[in-house]
């Protein structure tokens, strides 16, 4: 099969790493079913999965979260599903608005989720950040109404579209299509962090010597293809390290100490990693690799030792810092909407064709925990 130039990857890569979107329905794994013709002879049709999007584990490995597009693009719900009783419920989104699950509490009593319009005809609702306050999910479960975070407190003119907690709780509000800016949500109004004139390709926020340090890789400019890693601390930015040149992306680990970098290897299908060590003063290249094509989104681990590599036909993990690579498992035909490591086990959630599975990293192993009812697939 033909590759697709490096400009077309670019746009897979960023319709696969974006956020979801309904327009993705179009996209959704397939499944097989007998449907009877008029003379009574059964005949397959394909029959579309709901896709899963931000796959979330609670700290305390107790839930998991994730948002669900289904019915023909058309609606969409925010999920729990406890890790140990399997037990399950939903909370649709108004119809036209998506949810866009980002965050667990520290506590794994609160989920912070983005809403967003859609191009589909709507019905209530109010782009912004959320929380919803999380209690055991049962079969009848209630679930609580949501909070409106972010309502109220955007600049004169900007809308919140998605946004994160730091360490301390805070709420950080990221807005802007174009030319897009950080904004800290302090005492209901906000406070600026950052902006960027171009992209963000990741922002994390850890604690350094007793405060609140912001690491945001971003463009320079929004001309040249140059971007950069910044460290912004008491309202001081600076650049950490030298810039980059076309990069397809870059990820900060949750804890900011190791950043990879990605671009196109040279045989034009495969890609190039570079893996680098950061420090409040310090961007340092430890290892380059070539890494399978295959891997297209990136989850790190807990202790941030391995990585799985996900969203194409096959897992991958790959070890930190040798870059050493190695399938797990040994199905091929993943095709994974999303994945998450579990915390206390040396496992990974995957989402894949209308299921959730539990995968075993030492050995591959696969186990089937969940397949959405028929009334979810198209």
């Amino acid at each position: 099969m033909n590759k697709p130039p490096a400009a077309g990857r670019v746009a897979l890569l960023a319709i696969l790493l974006v956020a979801l979107g309904f327009v993705l329905g179009l996209g959704y794994q397939t499944i097989q079913h007998a449907q009877q013709t008029p003379d009574k002879t059964p005949a397959p049709t394909t029959r579309r999965a709901p896709l899963v999007r931000g796959l979330r584990v609670s700290p305390d490995d107790k839930l998991l979260a994730f948002t669900s597009i289904y019915d023909n693009a058309q609606q969409a719900g925010r999920f729990l599903f406890d890790l140990k009783t399997y037990r399950w419920n939903e909370a649709q989104s108004p119809a036209g608005w998506q949810d866009s699950i980002t965050q667990w509490s520290t506590d794994s009593k609160r989920v912070l989720f983005a809403r967003e319009r859609i191009p589909r005809a709507a019905n209530g609702g109010e782009a912004g950040l959320y929380q919803e306050q999380i209690t055991p999910p049962t079969n009848e479960g209630k679930r609580n109404e949501p909070e409106a975070l972010s309502a109220g407190a955007e600049p004169p003119g900007e809308k919140a579209y998605a946004g994160f907690w730091t360490p301390d709780g805070k709420l950080v509000m990221k807005t802007r299509r174009d030319s897009k800016a950080l904004f800290l949500k302090q005492e209901g109004e906000a406070q600026l962090i950052d902006d960027s004139p171009g992209t963000y390709y990741q922002n994390r926020a850890v604690t350094e010597n007793g405060a609140t340090a912001y690491y945001v890789v971003r463009d320079i400019t929004q001309q040249n293809g140059k971007s950069a890693l910044f460290r912004i601390q008491n309202g001081n930015s600076r650049q950490i390290g030298s810039s980059f040149n076309e990069i397809a992306w870059a990820y900060l680990a949750e804890n900011a100490r190791w950043m990879l970098v990605c671009t196109f290897a040279e045989n034009g299908r495969d890609w190039q990693w570079s893996l680098y060590s950061v420090s409040p003063t310090q961007l340092k290249l430890e290892k380059q690799a070539q890494i399978p094509e295959d891997v297209i989104a990136v989850y790190w681990s807990p202790d941030f030792k391995k990585v799985l590599g996900a969203a194409g036909k096959s897992l991958w993990l790959i070890d930190v810092p040798s870059l050493q690579t190695r399938k797990l498992g040994d199905f091929n035909e993943w095709n994974a909407d999303d994945a998450a490591w579990l915390n206390k086990e040396n496992k990974v959630i995957v989402a894949s064709a209308g299921k959730l599975w539990k995968v075993d990293v030492a050995t591959g192993k696969r186990m089937e925990m969940w397949k959405f009812p028929n009334k979810y697939w198209d």
